[in-house]
């Protein structure tokens, strides 16, 4: 290979370098949509939120039915607010 093409070359690996780089400062944000909290049978659910968590990835799990054992889960929870519920009550 030519002194030149060798240049070329280490130039082209310090861009990518650099690109891959620049790449990692950016964390993916995944939201799931469920009716409740998946329960420790449900295993698909739970794996797959720490599975995206280990692989640098924040979870937001939103929720339809508010429940208190969410906080076993390695990602945050957001709870659907209660429409059922009239502004005038008689």
């Amino acid at each position: 290979m030519s002194k030149k093409g060798s240049e070329k070359n280490t130039r082209a690996k310090a861009k990518h370098s650099k690109l891959m780089a620049q790449k990692k400062r950016y964390k993916a944000t995944i939201g799931i949509v469920l009716s409740t909290v998946p329960q420790y049978s449900e295993t698909f659910f739970r794996n797959k939120i720490k599975g995206l968590e280990k692989n640098n990835m924040d979870v937001t799990l939103f929720l339809d039915t508010p429940f208190f054992k969410a906080s076993d889960l390695p990602c945050k929870v957001v709870f659907a607010p209660n429409f059922n519920t009239t502004l005038f009550s008689f």
